[in-house]
């Protein structure tokens, strides 16, 4: 519960810096981590004692009542699948959300033909720039609107203070300003006041989300004025066309030559798209090699359970208990806080990456594909053939020689 709080405090103060961002998530999936497993036998009992009144089976009642008296032994038999389910559910929500995100730009294709050189290193704590480009030659901006096909250039430049603003995605801050002349063309950008020459906008260029309906606040400077700022990004509109964009591209990076090219938000939408597949697929590798271990964990545990209780196990059998009633049991020990425990982390997990992708992304969490729950229903039922792998043991180390007295 801690964990989730903090996570749900990010919804109201964010941490600015990017190492307190890193310290404030992963202390949240800490707490989250350890409260798993230090809940996990309380949760384990309350399973075993609601299980007990709703059943009068032999074999369901003497698990169940074990459960109750030890359950840290029964729930550090499936621990380790139980992590494994925790974090391949958080991981997977958090990736599957940005791919589908990245994958569909809230403002669609309409964006694709925008050809964008971002010239900044990012923003500090303060929102203000980290580096900027030179102002702007006039003549690169007369050279770029006679390339056949190139509709207009806009420029965004650097203002003293961050202002807050009102934009597609609610409340915001505007470390940026723009010539009213070049913006209203590009309508999927918003617009400026009536009669104003300049605004103030946010960072909008990659198109995350369409700000037609946007009308910015007017910023005090002139044409004149900004022409002396220095610039932060290079906007081409263009019908799209390979010449048009080649032309475009091959002179704004003569003009700011930089570690980053100038690219077209389709080009950076499907560059976004494959480090998110790469993630995906280190995630999957990850949960691939997790899983197994933490079977053979589930294994070695099930096995050593029955090992510890071989006398008493001999008794029942002497006393006349079905070898298959004890098996039932055996089984019944390990698949009650498995399943218990398998829903609380598939519910956690879900929730933490909930919480996670509207805190930093502003995302909301996207329905998991097939592929989880089939990955999940694998999962158990391996864990639950691995459990039966381990009941022949009982009639190997419970024959009437185990029961005898010396």
């Amino acid at each position: 519960m801690a964990g989730l709080v903090e996570l749900a405090a990010f919804l109201i103060w964010h941490p600015d810096s990017v190492p307190g961002q890193i310290k404030g998530y992963l202390s949240s999936f800490l707490l989250i981590t350890l409260g798993l497993v230090l809940s996990g036998p309380w949760l384990t009992r309350w399973g075993a004692t609601l299980l007990a009144r709703r059943t009068q089976r032999p074999a369901t009642l003497i698990a169940v009542r074990r459960l109750a008296d030890n359950p840290a032994a029964g729930f550090r038999a499936v621990s380790g699948l139980v992590l494994a389910l925790l974090v391949m559910t958080a991981t997977l929500g958090v990736i599957t959300t940005m791919t589908e995100e990245r994958d569909h730009p809230h403002g669609g294709p309409q964006f694709n033909h925008l050809l964008v050189n971002e010239l900044s290193n990012g923003y500090d704590q303060d929102h203000r720039p980290i580096g900027m480009g030179r102002p702007a030659p006039p003549e690169l901006i007369e050279r770029l609107r006679a390339v056949p096909g190139v509709r207009t250039v806009l420029l965004s430049h650097p203002v003293a203070e961050a202002v807050p603003v009102h934009s597609a995605d609610g409340d915001d801050t505007a470390g940026q300003v723009v010539d009213c002349r070049q913006l209203d063309p590009i309508v999927l950008y918003g617009h400026c006041a009536p009669g104003a020459q300049s605004a103030y906008v946010s960072g909008v260029w990659h198109g995350w989300r369409d700000e037609t309906g946007t009308q910015w606040p007017t910023a005090p400077y002139t044409a004149e004025q900004l022409a002396g700022l220095g610039v932060l990004n290079v906007v081409v509109d263009s019908d799209g066309s390979t010449a048009a964009v080649e032309q475009a591209r091959t002179m704004v990076d003569t003009a700011y030559p930089g570690p980053r090219q100038a690219m077209t938000l389709a080009e950076s939408w499907k560059q976004a798209g494959a480090e998110t597949h790469a993630y995906q697929q280190l995630a999957d590798a990850v949960i691939l090699a997790t899983f197994p271990i933490a079977g053979c964990s589930l294994a070695v545990s099930v096995a050593g359970s029955i090992g510890e209780r071989k006398r008493p196990f001999s008794l029942l059998r002497l006393t006349g208990v079905p070898l298959g009633t004890l098996r039932r049991v055996v089984a019944m020990e390990s698949v009650v806080p498995l399943l218990v425990m398998a829903t609380v982390a598939v519910g956690v997990g879900l929730l933490a990456a909930d919480l996670f992708l509207r805190s930093q992304l502003t995302y909301s969490l996207h329905a998991l594909g097939a592929g989880y729950y089939v990955t999940v229903a694998a999962g158990l039922t391996a864990a639950l053939a691995i459990i039966g792998a381990t009941l022949p043991l009982l009639r190997r180390i419970t024959g009437p020689e185990t029961a005898r007295n010396e």
